[in-house]
């Protein structure tokens, strides 16, 4: 490979890309390459990586962004794609209008809210990090500073039986 780059993260991201839209063998294709979502010729080819790779470092990339496309019943290119945190891409899959700010507000006050309603249902750290399959230093963080996964939020909602919103709601508004 000349750009001596096949163990880097942007060339992981740049071949899940590629297998996700062309591997029909692959079970993401069906979301994507089996919906008709592909590359553009510019990230294509030859100087494909190359050209994607500028893009990339042109437009924002970082070793803790994931790619994502703005529509995604458009194709992967330059004026759909945008990198992004992984908490929105997780909670793009549910709720696709959500803005990095959407997921912030619900991370800031995530923290006040989890405890409130863990203790309402008279649920000890141990038990809810059983019910959630989540550590319970995870939980213990969550409930101490205000920062934390969608992903592991939308679990801890899910052992509470109650929803995202209601787990994350600023308390200030209520």
């Amino acid at each position: 490979m000349k750009h001596n780059m096949s163990h880097s993260r942007i060339y992981h991201i740049y071949n899940g890309m590629k297998q996700r839209c062309y591997n029909t063998r692959l079970s993401q294709y069906q979301n994507y390459g089996g919906k008709g979502i592909l590359i553009c010729d510019d990230w294509l080819g030859i100087n494909g990586f190359d050209n994607f790779c500028d893009w990339a470092f042109n437009n924002g990339y970082t070793d803790n962004l994931e790619i994502d496309r703005i529509d995604s019943n458009k194709n992967y290119c330059p004026t759909n794609c945008r990198w992004i945190t992984k908490s929105l891409n997780v909670s793009r899959v549910t709720k696709p209008t959500l803005t990095q700010e959407d997921i912030d507000k619900k991370e800031a006050s995530s923290k006040m809210q989890l405890k409130r309603i863990r203790e309402q249902q008279g649920l000890s750290l141990r038990a809810l990090s059983e019910l959630a399959d989540v550590p319970q230093r995870t939980i213990e963080d969550l409930e101490r500073r205000d920062d934390g996964r969608v992903s592991t939020m939308i679990k801890l909602a899910d052992a509470l039986g109650v929803t995202l919103d209601e787990l994350c709601r600023d308390e200030a508004a209520e």
